[in-house]
């Protein structure tokens, strides 16, 4: 071969190429966790992946890679990936001796009360773990049921369960109808 010349592939490695890969590749799933991970942690828009621009950026990388719709994003990938983090962070909390929450009111400029629940405990390595449970919609009036339907859908036990509270009254008060609660 001559210096500067370029082997042109055969027409069967151009094939190979761009043909994509079956849906049962594991290359196919990593991708696609990868691709979750990113629209999760970065907070974009589903659209993302209707983009011609990302489209083409795709392409450019792996060009046997079909990006999935949006909608089996949002309907199956997004579903998924939440019930083995679930699944993990449940099996964690659970290999606990004690663990404690802490839960936080606010209210929206158009009216609307929520409340976040965060968990925090040791591992056996007495390493500090911290994960938001939930983000939801709250009335004053329901508070410790709310509350208590997010410790049970966690598998968290109210029996000697540790709270912390902002200073709101209301907060307060649910937590201390709570059975169990320190």
């Amino acid at each position: 071969m001559q210096a500067g010349k370029h082997k042109q592939p055969t027409l069967a490695a151009t094939f190979a190429c761009s043909t994509p890969y079956d849906e049962a590749n594991p290359k196919v799933a990593r991708l696609n966790s990868l691709l979750v991970d990113l629209v999760c942690k970065e907070g974009l828009s589903f659209r993302l992946l209707e983009s011609d621009a990302f489209k083409a950026f795709i392409q450019e990388l792996d060009p046997r890679y079909r990006l999935p719709t949006h909608q089996a994003l949002s309907a199956t990938f997004l579903p998924d990936k939440y019930e083995k983090v679930k699944g993990d962070i449940k099996a964690s909390l659970s290999e606990s001796v004690s663990q404690s929450v802490t839960t936080d009111m606010w209210t929206t400029s158009n009216n609307v009360a929520y409340m976040g629940v965060t968990a925090h405990w040791l591992d056996g390595s007495f390493g500090v773990h911290n994960k938001c449970l939930a983000v939801k919609p709250a009335t004053a009036d329901l508070i410790s049921s709310e509350l208590t339907d997010v410790l049970k859908d966690w598998s968290i036990v109210q029996k000697d369960l540790h709270v912390i509270t902002d200073s709101g009254a209301n907060v307060k008060k649910a937590v201390s109808l709570m059975p169990g609660v320190i």
